[in-house]
């Protein structure tokens, strides 16, 4: 669950640009006349969304289905709100289209094009916080545009309930990464080694964001995303650990796991890596009994 930096484009910057190709006929009920309409509207509640997210209380928003045009009896419905965003905003790669430029500015916001929802996966789309299927009137705001990977995408959807801990944690307004609440313990006596990961109780005075934290975990499957990927990573350093074990014996071994786990926390403070580091660590069986048998149970001969 990565913090990104919040964008610098909004709404007033380039909307005009995104819709002026569209048409504006009698057919459409003069869609661009009523897109234009809805402008200054738009960049209103773009700054509210913003107050909002910066105090976590985009859970009070309602969900509504048309926009309003002030001083008329014109809206923009939803289905227009979202068309605009899949054919002006994901256009064609190298389009030229504002929209685009806009799209693949978002995207570059993710740290080393890794997924801030999951903190593994690559980024290759982009989520909407608030669904555009139930807030039309954040559907091109970049605010609410959150880079991600398709599997955080789709496992996300567009569910909103309106309950505070059921809300994801937002990349651009909310930073978790100063405190330590993802754990990680390692399955004794399982062979070949295996982890489980958890949320630890960090604070009880701050149960709705420790539970918005395990929902987040839950939907997205990462407890066991983790778990496979700390298992991986374990088999990729085996021979270094058995090494160092050769060498040092158990002292050494400690000393290696350590230095890995305080370099990955220098980083990223609940990096799913340091906490496999520290579970190693912390575990009585695989530093006095599993340590001595891994070549054994891996078929190596190191």
């Amino acid at each position: 669950m990565d913090k990104l930096t919040k964008p610098s484009k909004s709404i007033k910057d380039f909307y005009i640009d995104l819709i002026k190709s569209k048409r504006n006929n009698k057919k459409n009920n003069f869609l661009k006349d009523r897109l234009t309409g809805v402008k200054d509207l738009l960049v209103l509640e773009e700054k509210k969304y913003i107050e909002s997210a910066t105090n976590s209380t985009l859970f009070t928003f309602r969900e509504h289905s048309i926009i309003e045009i002030n001083g008329t009896s014109e809206v923009v419905i939803k289905d227009e709100m979202e068309s605009l965003y899949e054919q002006d905003f994901v256009s064609s790669p190298y389009s030229g289209k504002v929209g685009r430029e806009i799209y693949d500015y978002l995207k570059s916001l993710a740290l080393d094009e890794t997924c801030p929802y999951c903190s593994v996966t690559k980024v290759n789309t982009i989520d909407h916080y608030l669904p555009k299927s139930k807030f039309p009137k954040f559907a091109v705001a970049p605010v609410n545009l959150v880079p991600c990977c398709r599997d955080c995408n789709s496992a996300k959807g567009d569910k909103f309930t309106g309950l505070q801990s059921r809300m994801f944690i937002h990349p651009y307004f909310e930073d978790i990464g100063n405190f330590i609440w993802l754990k990680c313990t390692v399955v004794e006596e399982s062979w070949p080694i295996n982890f489980r990961y958890e949320i630890e109780v960090f604070d009880d005075s701050n149960e709705i964001l420790y539970q918005r934290i395990c929902n987040q975990h839950n939907m997205l499957d990462l407890y066991n995303i983790l778990s496979n990927k700390a298992n991986r990573s374990f088999r990729y350093r085996i021979k270094s650990i058995i090494n160092n074990y050769k060498v040092g014996g158990i002292n050494l071994v400690k000393e290696y796991l350590q230095e890995a786990e305080e370099s990955c926390k220098y980083i990223d403070l609940n990096s799913w890596e340091a906490c496999m580091y520290n579970a190693l660590l912390n575990s009585t069986w695989f530093l006095t009994e599993a340590i001595g048998m891994i070549e054994e149970k891996y078929h190596l001969n190191i």
